[in-house]
Order: structure tokens, then sequence, then C-alpha cells
């Protein structure tokens, strides 16, 4: 583990997937081919491939910032959310033969910007030389990109972050065993921004190994919404939705498992619903959103290309997701359309300005 030192020089390496296969994650791993490239397609005809319509935009789109993403190497990207002004928005350096930028996260008023570094090929690395050849770190920025800073280091780290409304801590997974690289089982901690306090938020029961990860701040920062599979050895139920309280770490369940997989929650901004992929078998992947306590299950997309990472915009009438590249469709699962052809590491929505 290493906490707080300045940055970084980084090289180009293959784009990670995070994706799902019933009851087990899989770590699928492709050389990014397409560029990054804005588009002006529609949705997806029936043979999958995107048509040459210019897409319908929602008067509200304007109202909200660019979103910036991670595409496989040390670059983040911005575009507005019409698709124009696509342009280099920071880059981010590693000491590692070989690094990704991946998962940015914003600060509620945009001020602060979190990104994790995922680093291969060591040493060297930002964690050290007591650690293995592979490490995530965490860098913190200016929400204008400048005053790049890495705050903490650890080859426990699981691949994905979420910056706290207000900026002042991180919510990460760390590997249940502390003696050893990420693998097998996480739990969910927090993280003051400066990278002291690492704080443990979630426990299993004992004798289970599970993982608890793809953290999600509530909007009042008092909740984390995450997904697990801490049921299945149990139950033989597969991955679930969870939140746990930041003051008294009580686990409260979103919804109960089942033979399918609730995964990667998003926070609506007004802190009443979660957003979710559901998986019925590759590729029938849908996008769903559904209350904080449950009820007021809504199927908001099924078009067998794996959507997946849903992410609300600000102004909570639009749903980013990725579907070999960046789309968007109302909350209401209304005009679903390409925005950005191209890999995908990560990405947040900027708050308006």
């Amino acid at each position: 583990m290493v906490i707080g030192t300045t940055l970084l020089r980084s090289g180009r390496a293959p784009a990670v997937a995070l994706a799902r296969a019933t009851g087990a994650i899989a770590l699928i791993t492709a050389l990014i081919g397409a560029p990054v490239t804005a588009t002006s397609d529609s949705g997806p005809p029936a043979s999958g491939r995107p048509s040459e319509a210019a897409p319908r935009l929602t008067a509200a789109a304007s109202a909200n910032g660019p979103i910036v993403f991670a595409s496989g190497d040390s670059t983040l990207w911005s575009v507005r959310p019409d698709g124009t002004d696509l342009r280099v928005f920071t880059t981010v350096h590693s000491p590692a033969p070989r690094s990704v930028v991946a998962f940015p996260s914003f600060s509620a008023d945009g001020s602060v910007l979190a990104v994790m570094v995922v680093e291969f090929g060591g040493p060297p690395t930002s964690c050290g030389p007591d650690q293995g050849p592979n490490c995530n770190a965490i860098v913190l920025m200016d929400g204008d990109g400048s005053n790049q800073r890495m705050v903490y280091a650890s080859d426990r780290m699981g691949s994905h972050l979420d910056l706290s409304p207000d900026g002042s801590q991180i919510a990460i997974s760390l590997s249940n065993d502390a003696t050893r690289p990420v693998t097998g089982g996480q739990s969910i901690f927090t993280i003051d921004a400066d990278g002291t306090r690492l704080r443990r938020l979630t426990r299993q029961r004992k004798a289970v190994n599970a993982t608890d990860t793809w953290a999600s701040w509530s909007p009042t920062g008092t909740t984390v919404a995450f997904e697990s599979d801490r049921d299945q050895a149990i139950t033989g139920h597969s991955w679930s939705l969870f939140s746990v309280s930041v003051r008294n770490r009580k686990i409260s369940r979103v919804i109960p498992g089942s033979a399918t997989n609730d995964l990667y929650p998003d926070w609506a901004p007004d802190g009443d619903r979660l957003a979710f992929t559901r998986t019925f078998g590759y590729p029938d992947y849908r996008l769903y959103t559904v209350r904080i306590d449950g009820t007021d299950e809504r199927e908001i997309l099924r078009d067998f290309s794996a959507p997946h990472t849903p992410l609300w915009s600000p102004d909570g009438t639009q749903i980013a997701y990725w579907r070999q590249g960046i789309w968007l469709v109302g909350s209401d699962g209304s005009n679903p359309h390409p925005l950005v052809a191209g890999g995908s590491w990560g990405m947040d929505w900027m708050p308006a300005t």
C-alpha cells in the first residue's frame, strides 16, 4: 500500500471490459481497435448495427455537462451529450511499463475528479517494490484535469471507484485477504480524499469469501449501493444489489437474489432510484431502474447487445450506458442512440456549468 505521491508516466495497454458470467466474474481483455469518434447514428436496427439517421435529443440534454470517459490508454476524453465537442480532457501518467486510466468520478459540483490508474507489468508501479507486478492507484485532480496527485495505491484494490458527492471520500473494494493481491473475495471500503483513514464498510459471514464491489454513493453521501454475490454460496442466488449505511454499516438488500445477475448500480440524482444492469445470459442484458426499497422496478432497455454500466445524467432525464461505445437513452426508455464509438474503461457525467 502506498499513500500520497506525485505523478506518473504511461504506456498503452489492452482494454478491459467487466462482465459477469452466471455466478462468477469474468475479466475480458481485448485490444482496442476502434478509434474514439463521435457518432450521429440513431438506435440499432434488427441487425444490431447503427443506422444513419440523426439522433433525436431531448431538450433537457443541453442542461447536462459533458461526459468524460476513459478509452484504454492514459487519456481521458470528453464529449457533449449532443455528440459535439469531442476532445482530449486530460492525460494521466504512471511509472509502470503499461497503464490505463479508468473509472472517472466527479464530485457533485464538478470541482474534484478521481480516477483509477490500472498498472501492469511492474516494477516499477505506484504500489512500490514490496507489492506485485500489477497495481491499482487512485489519482485525484481538480475538475478541469489539473493539479493531479496520486493519493493511494494497492495491489489489493479492485477495479472500480466512486467519489463521494462532496469530494471528501472515495468508495473502493479491497481484497478480503490483507496479505494477497485482489483475487477472490472483496469488501467495500472508504478512504479519505487525501489517502488517509481507510475504513471498512462491509463484512461477510464467516467462511463466505464473497465479493462486494461496484460501489455507488447516494446523493446525500450517507449510503453506498453495491453489487455482491454474498448470498450465492448459501442460497444459490446470483449477483444482487445491496446498500450499506456509512454511519452504522448496516447492510440492506435492495433486490432479492434470483437466477439472473443484477449489476452495476448507479444512484439517480434525486436519490430515489437506482439504475442497474440485469443479465439473462449473454447478450441478453437489460437496463432497469428500481426504488431503493426494491419496489417499482422498471425495464428501461432491452436490445440484445449486452448494454451495461448505466449512468444517470445530472438532471435525471437521461442514462448513459456502454454498448460497444457510449450510448444514451431517456430515463423513461425513450430514444436510445449512440454517442461515441470506441473502447471505454468507465465514464462520468460532469455537472452543467
